[in-house]
């Protein structure tokens, strides 16, 4: 196949804007009654129950140079977007204010630009939404109550490199385009990449096996987790830089909540969508993937 052909098939469809306004708005509703956070997730994940995983489904609208893919969809998800969308609904009274608030939890100082999309959990989502106060590492706090110490992952994230990475794949426009216009819009994007400079960070995380333990213990969830917080699934080393042009400390992110006696995990998961698994089967799951831990952040909204 043709670049020219790799490109065409990339420019989005947005017949879904209509209905996924209509959704937030309904989903507005299911909150507004309630007075916590987690009953708020708990009727937004029983009503987006198995909507369907979409890779990379948003982007920056109409006014995108690069991506414009709507800003949010709800007639599917991967897990940034399902966080997004859920951490935006919790602070939203009608649909302005929702966009408002995912663009706060998108797009560093809120400016919808493809370089200032808060690509990369660990340095861009992370600090960004930490920074502005809406989310708190928690991470070291729950390591003592189970017992035990955190642990780093050291990472090079190098998102020049990453934004280099990118390709025609990527260029997601509405209006026909030349293939010229294409590369122009794409190497400014290359162009871009030289403001920023490769970082080597560490993130914390609550190493896998802290929380195995406590779970083969048979005590309650509740007496050591927060009733709601978003946890991301950390590999130690990631080294996919071959692939994307960086490698990353984050694979997954989703909420961890209280439900009845036990914890869930409510997250877009690949082929199945937006589920609720049992904490147990997290961790499995996590374990069978080669997860070294997770990074928590409560929740200051």
């Amino acid at each position: 196949m043709s670049n020219q052909g790799l490109w065409q098939h990339a420019s989005p469809s947005v017949d879904h804007e209509e209905l996924s306004c209509t959704e937030i708005s309904h989903a507005i509703c299911l909150c507004q009654h309630e007075s916590s956070s987690l009953a708020c997730v708990q009727n937004l994940a029983n009503y987006f129950l198995r909507r369907p995983y979409l890779a990379a489904p948003c982007g920056e609208g109409l006014t995108g140079e690069l991506d414009q893919m709507s800003l949010y969809r709800t007639d599917g998800f991967d897990c940034v977007t399902w966080v997004n969308t859920v951490l935006a609904l919790l602070q939203s009274n009608d649909v302005n204010s929702f966009e408002r608030e995912l663009i706060a939890m998108n797009y560093q100082n809120n400016q919808v630009e493809y370089t200032s999309r808060c690509h990369i959990m660990s340095t861009q989502w992370n600090r960004w939404n930490e920074s502005r106060g809406a989310l708190q590492n928690i991470t070291s706090a729950l390591a003592n109550r189970l017992g035990g110490d955190v642990e780093t992952a050291d990472v090079l994230i190098n998102y020049p490199a990453w934004l280099r990475a990118r390709s025609l794949r990527d260029i997601r426009l509405r209006s026909p385009m030349n293939m010229h216009e294409a590369r122009d819009r794409l190497h400014a994007v290359y162009d871009q990449a030289n403001k920023f400079n490769p970082e080597r960070t560490s993130l914390s995380y609550l190493p896998l096996s802290l929380l195995k333990a406590y779970a083969d213990s048979g005590k309650p969830w509740q007496a050591v987790l927060p009733e709601l917080c978003v946890v991301q699934w950390v590999r130690k080393h990631w080294h996919i830089a071959p692939l994307i042009g960086t490698d990353l400390h984050v694979m997954h992110v989703g909420f961890l909540m209280h439900d009845e006696d036990d914890a869930v995990f409510c997250h877009a998961s690949w082929g199945r969508g937006i589920v609720k698994d049992p904490i147990k089967t997290m961790l499995n799951t996590c374990e069978r993937l080669g997860v070294a831990g997770v990074y928590v952040q409560g929740l200051n909204i």
